[in-house]
This record gives C-alpha cells, structure tokens and sequence, in this order.
C-alpha cells in the first residue's frame, strides 16, 4: 500500500493531518511488506489510541485538562450501538387482523409486538 493511499484512508479517519507522517510509519511497520487490505488498514486506524491519532505523544496528552482529553475521546468514538429493536406502526389492515385472531389481554398485546418487530409486508 502507498503512502498516498494510506494517507487517503487516515484522512477518512479522521487523523489530524499533523499525525499523517507518524501514522503512515506505524502502518508501514505493522504490516511490513504485506499488501493489506483496505478494511485491515480501516481497522488498525481505528484502533489506534487518541494521542496517535492527533499527532501527540501520551505524556503530552495526559497533561491536557481532563475535559479537553474527553472532547477529543469523543470525536473518536464509534458511534453508539442501538440495542433496541425497530418498531413500526401497525397498518389499518394489520389492526384489523388482529382484532380477528381473537386474543385477549397479554396475548393479544405481544402479538401486536411481534408484528411491530417484523418488516413492512409488500403487497
């Protein structure tokens, strides 16, 4: 992989372009003469602590205020994982199979929670 190409994929990153150099020469190291791949290189990016992704040593970014080490946590950070499941509106024509089935109370609402879970029905 040139080292344009992982600069490109820095960049995508998020890497400050001060930590270019310094990332580039762990990414070389790492995978030696190997050609990775695009996604190995993506995930060794990723993986990388904050302070090499903003160009710093660690002894400098354990000065900076607590806060500031945070903020810049943050903008790392992979996105939050939702757990919960997507819910739906029931159609009209749902509702009304429902009242159909005949089921009462608990049974009656956790088949409509089931329905809810489950993905548009294509006419």
């Amino acid at each position: 992989m040139t080292t344009q190409e992982i600069h490109d994929a820095a960049l995508a990153q998020g890497i400050a372009p001060q930590a270019l150099a310094q990332v580039t020469a762990q990414v070389q190291a790492y995978f030696g003469d190997g050609t990775p791949t695009p996604a190995a290189v993506a995930q060794f990016l990723t993986a990388l602590p904050v302070w090499d992704k903003l160009g710093m040593t660690q002894e400098a970014f354990l000065a900076m205020p607590g806060t500031w080490r945070m903020d810049r946590g943050r903008d790392f950070a992979p996105p939050p994982v939702s757990r919960r499941p997507t819910m739906r509106a029931l159609t009209a024509a749902e509702l009304a199979e429902l009242e159909r089935t005949g089921l009462t109370g608990a049974a009656r609402i956790e088949r409509a929670r089931q329905m809810q879970q489950t993905p548009v029905p294509q006419p």
